[in-house]
């Protein structure tokens, strides 16, 4: 018979994450206002999905192109990518421009992102850690508060954690060069999903590309020879789990912009001219995420923090962290060409921070 203090750690265990995405939940509902704010991109996001069922598409994406072409340089894409007016589209065809049911589906997409994140981190540092990672964003205010937007964000994170969920399944029994045709596959077509959310999420190919580097230099060293030479005879042997991934991802994108075509890499006018402003705004950023308000020195204690916590988890755990640092990076540097500021874009790389700050 099991301890009852025993029972009661495993009760507690089983049921803190299902407890802290219900509040969660219930918090960002209550943050919601009635309608929807001014402006943005919602309402592309809406005619969007409502044409899949009005059968219109061509029509809308021709009225889009007329007004993008009629306007400001940088006013909008020809169309958004369609994952996001795809999930919307059956809710928005039985509830109308109902905003206030809508709003359900953005919390829906944050809950599972939650659970996700629980997933990924608890993988790597434990049970205690991810949950309490969890708590943070499910009670942090501005991510509560954007459920009430019709954006993307959620639903992206939610995607790039799905990708992230699969590589770590690929790691329990293999490597990328070992890993079977089917997973390989299925990890570039979750990489195209998260693209068709939104297009930074094309930095998960750099992400691919270097963990199969890093299996290379693995495989040559345990072959014995000489670096170059050891990592040409792995590329020989395993060329096709090489190019799977991302055969997989060219043909998954391709299928996707034929059935439902859309800017590909739309230029909004960034540069990497705005990469130091865009930099040095974010440790303030990073702070207010937190719950803590915009505090430029608590931001970069923290970043400081994540620093010595790449070390040690890059070290301890290099083909789990390793990923997470070259997402994290390319994210941010992605996110800092733009050309202003717009925090929202942030939330994507804030829980990678918050990470590597519990790992040190």
């Amino acid at each position: 018979m099991p301890r009852p203090s025993a029972t009661v750690t495993q009760v507690a265990r089983r049921l803190a994450l299902p407890a802290i995405v219900a509040i969660g939940a219930v918090l960002a509902v209550l943050l919601h206002r009635t309608g929807h704010t001014q402006g943005d991109d919602f309402a592309l996001y809406l005619r969007q999905a409502r044409s899949l069922f009005d059968g219109d598409i061509a029509q809308v994406v021709s009225d889009n192109r007329f007004a993008v072409l009629n306007s400001d340089s940088g006013f909008s894409p020809i169309a958004y990518p369609w994952v996001w007016p795809l999930l919307l589209s059956p809710f928005v065809h039985a509830w109308g421009l109902d905003y206030d049911r809508l709003k359900l589906v953005e919390v829906a997409t944050f809950c599972l992102w939650l659970v996700l994140l629980h997933g990924i981190v608890r993988r790597r540092i434990g049970w205690a850690p991810a949950i309490a990672i969890v708590a943070v964003f499910a009670t942090s205010p501005l991510y509560l508060a954007h459920t009430e937007q019709l954006l993307t964000e959620f639903p992206h994170l939610a995607a790039v954690a799905l990708v992230i969920w699969w590589y770590d399944r690929i790691r329990r029994d293999a490597t990328l060069l070992t890993a079977t045709n089917g997973q390989l596959i299925t990890l570039g077509t979750l990489i195209v999903l998260a693209f068709n959310v939104r297009r930074e999420s094309i930095v998960l190919l750099g992400v691919v590309g270097v963990m199969v580097l890093y299996d290379l230099v693995m495989a040559g060293r345990a072959g014995g020879d000489p670096l170059l030479a050891g990592a040409g005879a792995a590329i020989r042997t395993h060329w096709r789990a090489i190019v799977t991934p991302f055969a997989a991802f060219a043909v998954g994108a391709t299928v996707a912009q034929l059935l439902l075509p859309t800017d590909l890499l739309p230029d909004n006018g960034n540069s990497s001219a705005f990469l130091d402003t865009r930099m040095g705004e974010y440790p303030g950023i990073l702070s207010d995420h937190l719950g803590l308000g915009d505090h430029t020195a608590i931001g970069v204690a923290v970043l400081v923090l994540a620093a010595i916590g790449v070390v040690i988890g890059v070290r301890r755990r290099p083909t789990l962290d390793t990923p997470i640092v070259v997402l994290a990076v390319l994210s941010a540097l992605t996110i800092s060409t733009h050309l202003r500021r717009v925090d929202r874009y942030w939330f994507q790389v804030t829980p990678w921070v918050a990470y590597f700050a519990t790992v040190a």
